[in-house]
Formats: structure tokens, sequence, C-alpha cells
């Protein structure tokens, strides 16, 4: 079991990419589709949220959420009649909702 998890560790590499437009802790994330990633919330940026596009590298901000959040989760829902999945974010702590 050693030998594997060596051999798997070796072959691993990190690459920074693109850094965050806010730095952020107890923040949620969700996998949009293949190339788009979504973060909310967390320390330090508690009503911002942002789209990072791996096709480009890029960190979009978007429009500030309603309510700050920490320790709060994220996730993908689909109402119906809808065209494509929207992000949904929901409980932790924060202000009002």
């Amino acid at each position: 079991m050693d030998t594997l998890v060596s051999t798997v560790a070796a072959s691993l590499s990190m690459t920074l990419e693109s850094v965050m437009p806010r730095a952020r802790a107890y923040h949620c994330a969700v996998v949009v589709d293949d190339s788009t990633l979504f973060v909310a919330g967390g320390q330090g940026a508690e009503d911002s949220a942002a789209y990072y596009d791996k096709a480009t590298s890029a960190w979009t901000m978007t429009a500030s959420m309603v309510y700050p959040r920490l320790n709060h989760a994220c996730g993908l829902g689909m109402r119906a009649g809808a065209v494509r999945a929207e992000v949904v974010v929901a409980g932790g702590w924060g202000g009002g909702g």
C-alpha cells in the first residue's frame, strides 16, 4: 500500500493557474461544467461570488450575494422548465437569511 501511495504522490503536481480575486476561507465551491468552477462567500469575502473558467484561466466576479455567508453549502439545482442548472447557495452563518 505504501508503494502505491508513494507512486501516486510522486506523479501528482500542482500548477498555479490564476489567483482568486478575493482571498477566502470557509467558502463553498461547486463544479458547474467541464471547465467552470463557482465559489461563493467565506471569511474575507462573505458576500462575493466568482466563476473560474479553466479554458481562459480567468476569474469573473458576479453580483454580490443578497446575504453574506460563512460555512455554507452550494450545489447545482434545476428548476422546472429551465434550460440549464443554476447554482444554489444555502445555510451557514450570515446576516439575515
